[in-house]
């Protein structure tokens, strides 16, 4: 279809408007895509073109009353020319039409703020103390993500805009773990959830304000009604329940006299079979085997005193530990290497010595190894209840079960890793973890 040029210059269109519209109209829906003035070879035709486009929105011709009626396909053609061309200067405007990115996107400058409300930072070194989280300007939604080295208090988020905001918070226990975390200032929605502090956990705090950063609040943890109570059935007995000694006692530090009582949660053999005895060598470790549940918090290591040091003040190291299967240290107690300290009982008593810190078993039970070294200065070290074992042959068959590690030991520091068995022993000493 050609343009009927002595028709549209009946209606009133200019010989140079034909012109430029002819131009146009050749080039069909390209123009749609760029600038007007691209497709005009001649200074003269770019000039025109450009003020044609300033000219667009507003119907310019005015078609004379002796040109007759105006068709139907004319009159597409006025509108084309008219209406359908949206100036460059408009593009990103106010009241304009916003600028498409290469992939035909509207561009995230031009959306409005509850539009364009998402953003996500990581603080890449690893913080303790006070977090204010944020949030990016223009921001409704935005994520967080802190790898905690100490002690931790998340405080209400800074930067909200008005009405609506929520902020999610990733909290990440580091290699250690173990790190208290709080927060302050947040109005919980049910009670507030217990974190995870071991080594690595994830925590994850979802924080929400509906009045634009005054009050922000937490989804808690909600409690509903509790149950019936339903018929109480006849009580199982286990071996293991009748057997678990529950008065363990428990020194808390070397410094100090005050002890606890505290129920054995695995031991290295039963008690009933603890039927013999053992006295340790001064500075030479021994190990025992203990299966250990899983999720078991592992506080400290129990032994069964058959008979007391020689004199108690000859006593300059006694220390417990807890080995992994490849005979690594996991944890350490304190040092007791004060002679004033109170004497170990005899006849059969439990004691503990508490690690300095917690060990938890994963997810399935755990073959670890208990650890008890005394070092003395004259006399002899303490003897222990133990039970016989068939053999030293059979004890060194894989997994070990008891063994002695190497001599001169004297601090928990000076405890191998991995520890090299010197000797196996043929009597099972009785360990439990606490």
């Amino acid at each position: 279809m050609e343009l009927p040029l002595q028709r549209l210059e009946q209606i009133g269109m200019e010989p140079a408007e034909v012109t430029v519209l002819q131009r146009l109209y050749s080039l069909g829906s390209e123009v749609e895509k760029v600038s007007m003035r691209q497709f005009f070879a001649t200074k003269v035709e770019q000039d025109l073109a450009e003020w044609l486009e300033g000219q667009r929105a507003v119907n310019h011709f005015s078609i004379p009353p002796t040109a007759g009626p105006v068709t139907e396909d004319e009159q597409a053609m006025l509108d084309m020319f008219v209406y359908a061309w949206i100036p460059l200067s408009q593009k990103g405007a106010p009241e304009g039409v916003a600028t498409l990115s290469s992939g035909g996107k509207i561009l995230e400058s031009e959306l409005p703020e509850s539009v364009v409300s998402s953003s996500a930072e990581e603080d890449a070194s690893e913080v303790e103390g006070n977090l204010e989280p944020a949030i990016p300007t223009g921001r409704r939604l935005a994520g967080f993500l802190y790898t905690i080295k100490g002690a931790t208090v998340l405080k209400p988020p800074t930067g909200a805009a008005a009405g609506y905001n929520e902020v999610s918070v990733l909290i990440v226990e580091n290699a250690a773990g173990k790190h208290t975390f709080s927060t302050s200032g947040i109005n919980w929605i049910g009670a507030e959830p217990v974190w995870n502090t071991a080594a690595t956990a994830v925590n994850i705090v979802r924080l929400f304000t509906i009045n634009g950063g005054t009050t922000w609040y937490g989804e808690g943890v909600s409690t509903g009604p509790t149950g019936a109570t339903g018929a109480t059935g006849p009580e199982a007995v286990g071996t293991n329940r009748l057997l678990l000694p529950t008065d363990v006692v428990t020194y808390k530090t070397p410094e100090e006299e005050a002890h606890e009582a505290r129920a054995a949660l695995a031991e290295s053999i039963s008690r009933i079979r603890a039927n013999s005895s053992l006295l340790l060598t001064s500075g030479t470790p021994l190990v025992v085997a203990i299966e250990i549940p899983a999720k078991t918090i592992c506080t400290g290591l129990g032994f069964m005193v058959e008979t007391t040091e020689g004199t108690a003040a000859d006593r300059t190291h006694l220390w417990v530990a807890l080995l992994n299967a490849s005979f690594e240290p996991l944890r350490k107690s304190a040092d007791y290497t004060s002679s004033t300290h109170t004497p170990l009982a005899s006849n059969a008593f439990i004691h503990a010595l508490k690690f300095t810190e917690p060990y938890e078993t994963g997810s399935k039970p755990e073959l670890l190894y208990g650890v008890l070294c005394e070092v003395m200065s004259s006399t002899n070290p303490i003897t222990i209840k133990t039970a016989n074992t068939t053999s030293s042959s059979m004890a060194e068959q894989p997994p070990r079960t008891c063994f002695l590690g190497e001599t001169g030991r004297t601090t928990p520091a000076s405890l191998a890793s991995p520890m090299v068995p010197s000797a196996t022993t043929a009597q099972m000493a009785y360990m439990a973890i606490v």
